[in-house]
C-alpha cells in the first residue's frame, strides 16, 4: 500500500512537471506576438504607430528608450519595428549604430 501511495505521488508530480512546463512554453512562444509586448498603453501595430507619429509631431526627435518608455512596448520589440518604419521612410535616423535618434521623415533637414 505504501509502495502504491508513493508510486502515485511520483506519477501525480511528474505528470504535474510536465503540464506546467508545456504551458510555461506556450507562453513564453506566444510572447513572440507583438501584441503580447503591449503593456496597455496601445493594443496594434497601428496604433503604436499612431502613437509614434504622435510623440515624434509633438518632441521632433526621440531615442528609442525615450519611445519605449512612453509607448509601454517592449525595446526589442519596437527596435524592429522601428527599423521597418526607417526602411519604409516613414521615420529617419541619425546617430551611431547603439545610439539613434528618430525624427518622422518629413520633418529631416
Amino acid at each position: 500500500m505504501t509502495l502504491f501511495v508513493v508510486m502515485f505521488a511520483f506519477t501525480l508530480a511528474q505528470f504535474l512537471a510536465s503540464f506546467l512546463a508545456s504551458r510555461l512554453s506556450t507562453l513564453l512562444l506566444s510572447s513572440c506576438s507583438p501584441f503580447f509586448w503591449v503593456l496597455g498603453v496601445v493594443e496594434s501595430s497601428g496604433d503604436v504607430l499612431r502613437e509614434i507619429r504622435r510623440h515624434l509631431e509633438r518632441h521632433g526627435m526621440a531615442s528609442l528608450s525615450e519611445l519605449e518608455r512612453s509607448l509601454g512596448v517592449s525595446r526589442n520589440w519596437l527596435s524592429g519595428f522601428m527599423a521597418a518604419l526607417e526602411a519604409l521612410g516613414v521615420v529617419a535616423c541619425k546617430g551611431t549604430r547603439t545610439y539613434k535618434i528618430y525624427m518622422l521623415a518629413s520633418q529631416q533637414q
